[in-house]
């Protein structure tokens, strides 16, 4: 038998004089070489063998201790949290109780109450904006007679107011001019809250007619303007009594 000094492979074959391995020339191997040889392997695997598990010693056992003290930790953690969750999950529920039963209770007090509210309301219900009602102090529906001037041209003239509605959104008035000063129009406007009106319309001429005028008992009196065309623009003053 030979062997390779370098690798330490053993060769049966008597006519092979070169290692196949690293091409190193065979030696003759002496039964106690061959001994040591078949000792070595057997010395190898047993240092490999306790190199291969160092998973199974004593470190394994120090490193289970505290994994397991872990996992204790993390069940206290899930049932501290089961035990909250249950702790809200009671108070809620006692608290919907507590709801539903001044729920009921509050119709109760309501009904005992709203019998002496209901004439408290009805007595101090008001008359809408839409509709007000006319006083001394408003304006008052009806036909009025009385004078105008023309500052713009010095004349005086007759006029004619027709108080057709008087409402706070709504004032219609027809606007008449005679003896002097001409012209009339239907005028459209609105009254703020202290009965001054503002109104604006067109005369025959097409030229745009505004007036304003503010009620005092059976008496209107304001100002107009008239403006537009290719005439002179025209402004005066006016009295007018309701008879």
């Amino acid at each position: 038998m030979k062997t390779c000094p370098q690798c330490q492979k053993t060769y049966s074959d008597e006519g092979l004089n070169f290692c196949l391995e690293d091409g190193s020339p065979l030696k003759e191997s002496t039964p106690q070489a061959a001994t040591a040889v078949f000792d070595q392997p057997t010395m190898t695997r047993v240092v490999s063998a306790s190199q291969t598990q160092p998973g199974w010693g004593p470190g394994t056992e120090a490193s289970a201790a505290p994994a397991a003290r872990g996992s204790s930790k993390t069940w206290l953690v899930v049932v501290g949290v089961l035990a909250l969750i249950m702790l809200v999950c009671g108070g809620g529920i006692v608290g919907l109780f507590i709801y539903a039963g001044t729920r009921q209770e509050a119709p109760k007090r309501s009904s005992v109450t709203s019998p002496s509210e209901t004439p408290k309301s009805s007595s101090f219900a008001s008359p809408s904006p839409t509709a007000i009602q006319t006083t001394d102090d408003g304006v008052k529906t009806g036909t009025y007679y009385g004078t105008m001037t023309n500052l713009t041209y010095s004349k005086n003239g007759d006029l004619l107011l027709r108080v057709d509605s008087a409402s706070r959104n709504d004032v219609q008035i027809y606007f008449s001019a005679s003896n002097g000063l001409t012209g009339s129009s239907s005028l459209n406007g609105t009254m703020d809250a202290s009965g001054e009106m503002s109104l604006r319309g067109k005369i025959e001429d097409g030229r745009l007619l505004t007036v304003y005028a503010t009620p005092q008992g059976d008496t209107i009196t304001g100002g107009y303007a008239i403006g537009g065309g290719r005439y002179k623009p025209e402004w005066g003053t006016f009295t007018a009594t309701r008879r």
